[in-house]
């Protein structure tokens, strides 16, 4: 298997940290896409290339792929959590750097936007009693 990231991609932390969970040899390429296939598009995201030749290009997809490799199931509730950082977090995260980094916003109304994200996560972990969104351990 072969990892490549990009610089700068924002799936990239949750992808290498799956990687690192994962019971294969994963070679990750910090430098970003380097020669692939002609027909296939360049998201500029995080792509795995499996021993196949087939790349998946979704981050969630290469995590959910790290669970298959060690034997676990993705779960509805690690399914969501995976979704709602992509669709949730990611932008709320950008729009705060945006607003500290290209507006000079002071960082308190940058953080602003995250503060309801925040409390969720904070809330979910309360109630679950758990230091992890999904299952008890971050490992197998």
């Amino acid at each position: 298997m072969r990892l490549r990231v990009p610089p700068g991609a924002p799936a990239a932390l949750k992808v290498l940290a799956a990687a690192g969970a994962a019971p294969a040899p994963v070679r990750p390429h910090l430098d970003g896409p380097a020669e692939r296939p002609r027909a296939l598009p360049s998201p500029g995201g995080p792509e795995l290339e499996l021993d196949n030749g087939t790349v998946l290009f979704s981050a969630n997809a290469i995590c959910q792929y790290f669970y298959l490799c060690r034997g676990d199931e993705p779960t509805d509730l690690s399914t969501q959590w995976l979704e709602w950082e992509a669709t949730e977090l990611q932008p709320a995260v950008a729009a705060a750097l945006y607003l500290r980094l290209v507006q000079g916003r002071p960082g308190p109304d940058a953080l602003a936007v995250l503060r309801h994200l925040l409390a969720h996560l904070e809330q979910h972990l309360a109630r679950s009693g758990t230091s992890h969104l999904a299952g008890v351990s971050a490992g197998p």
